[in-house]
């Protein structure tokens, strides 16, 4: 229900009529002399629309970042070469995150020197955990959909 409220709420036709709701409401209000009712019911209005657009927006964005870490984890899984054991790493505990940032800037910055000296035989790759890597990608045919 959030996600279909949020795609019905960024539309450029929505913003509009918010806009046009509001200049009407400070017309009426500075054509009756700013009463201080209207005032309050505006104020209220405004705050509990913010509330509920703020659960609606953090709603939306949790979700499109799930959809994203589960796409990467694919593109994980289909690579392999790929250190597999980063697929739960926004599941980890902050020692094996900070373990995983420091190699992996490692790896950048061993990346980067042999970049720069062509002479320099690229860094090997290493794994972030003592626990074997999965390299067995399932095979999917085209035009067919994977079992997931």
């Amino acid at each position: 229900m959030l996600h279909g409220i949020d795609r019905v709420a960024s539309r450029s036709l929505v913003a509009a009529l918010v806009v046009l709701a509001d200049l009407a409401w400070v017309t009426y209000s500075a054509l009756a002399g700013f009463p201080s009712q209207a005032e309050t019911v505006f104020q209220t209005l405004v705050g509990a629309l913010t509330l509920a657009m703020v659960f609606i927006i953090q709603h939306t964005q949790a979700r499109e970042q799930i959809t994203f870490h589960r796409k990467l984890d694919e593109i994980l899984r289909a690579l392999p070469h790929a250190d597999n054991t980063l697929l739960a790493l926004e599941d980890a505990p902050d020692a094996a995150l900070a373990a995983t940032h420091t190699t992996h800037r490692t790896l950048r910055e061993e990346a980067l020197a042999a970049a720069n000296d062509p002479g320099q035989t690229p860094p090997a790759r290493h794994s972030t955990s003592p626990r074997p890597r999965r390299h067995a990608a399932p095979t999917r045919t085209p035009g067919h959909a994977s079992a997931h």
